[in-house]
């Protein structure tokens, strides 16, 4: 049921019409549960290893014994190292999407109004072409009434 609800929410990440806030709220709420889900799997490894170290103690070879020690140790001292970070770096995304929003929105109404002046600019341009192809028109019906005036 848990990867249903992840599935869900990257499913809903990838909606068109989801507004910037939800996407960051959603984006971090996926890190974190990944994060738990992580932290839940070394955890899992970690108790198989102490299970397994509790068995008779000739079963393992000595190196590959150190060895299993030294790795899972290193992984969950990864997995710990990775959660401060990632809990710091969603609290900033949660503190400045806001502006991010605002300024998203902004740069919206920016882009609204450059495509009405472009709209503008289009049709005066359009004007200009149909005035300047009128004059060179009327141009030559004068110099064809000049010439016709002569004869």
């Amino acid at each position: 049921a848990h990867m249903e609800s992840i599935a869900a929410q990257r499913a809903r990440l990838l909606e068109e019409d989801c507004d910037l806030d939800s996407l960051f709220d959603v984006m971090g709420e996926l890190v974190l549960a990944q994060m738990a889900e992580a932290d839940e799997a070394v955890t899992d490894v970690l108790a198989w290893k102490d299970r397994l170290l509790g068995l008779e103690p000739d079963i393992l070879p000595p190196s590959c014994l150190l060895n299993l020690i030294v790795s899972s140790g290193r992984l969950h001292r990864a997995t710990l190292n990775l959660e401060a970070p990632v809990i710091e770096l969603v609290r900033m995304v949660r503190q400045y999407s806001q502006p991010w929003n605002e300024r998203y929105e902004s740069m919206g109404e920016i882009l609204a109004a450059y495509n009405k002046q472009q709209r503008q600019l289009e049709m005066a341009v359009n004007m200009v072409k149909v005035a300047h192809s009128d004059a060179a028109r009327i141009e030559q019906e004068q110099l064809v009434q000049l010439w016709e005036r002569l004869f």
